[in-house]
């Protein structure tokens, strides 16, 4: 059974972070930059959570997702006007139970099992179709009229027409 583990939080106002992805964000906000001082503290790790509404800098429990992403602050650079620069790295999901403020956002959160993903197919880059094999062509089953040493011609080229046509029929006939 899982447990609940106290994380500090950092809300984002514009932008949601899925597991397996790393970005930077500047932090702004006096408490959200605390939490990441307390996180830089602790073992780096935090947990993201989206807000519901864009424009609110104040919030309660119920303006955030209950969803969010544990992840590990790699890296952190004060700018002058003390804006803090992170890069996290994300690597799961977890489940918000609550959340508590006191001199940093906080939250008790319980980390959800990844769901399995479905095998890999290779996809054509091209037409973005998933890639046939492709029989070899041999003996018999080889069409006679295509020859790898014949040009292919291109719609509205006509055989023989001279030099109109760039794919001119080299071959005799009888």
């Amino acid at each position: 059974m899982p447990t609940a583990v106290d994380y500090p939080m950092l809300p984002l106002l514009d932008m949601t972070l899925f597991p397996g992805s790393e970005t930077s964000l500047f932090v702004g906000r006096a408490l959200s930059r605390a939490s990441v001082e307390a996180a830089i503290a602790g073992n780096k790790e935090l947990v993201v959570v989206r807000q519901r509404e864009f424009g609110t800098l104040e919030f309660t429990a119920g303006d955030l997702h209950t969803v969010g992403t544990l992840a590990t602050v790699t890296s952190l650079t004060r700018l002058p006007d003390g804006t803090l620069k992170i890069t996290v790295t994300a690597h799961g999901r977890v489940s918000i139970d609550s959340v508590r403020r006191s001199d940093h956002f906080r939250v008790f959160a319980t980390v959800l099992p990844t769901p399995p993903c479905p095998p890999a197919r290779r996809i054509n880059v091209a037409s973005q179709a998933p890639v046939r094999r492709r029989r070899r062509c041999v003996g018999r089953h080889f069409p006679a009229r295509i020859r790898h040493d014949t040009p292919l011609r291109r719609p509205g080229n006509v055989p023989g027409r001279g030099a109109s046509n760039p794919f001119p029929d080299t071959r005799t006939r009888s």
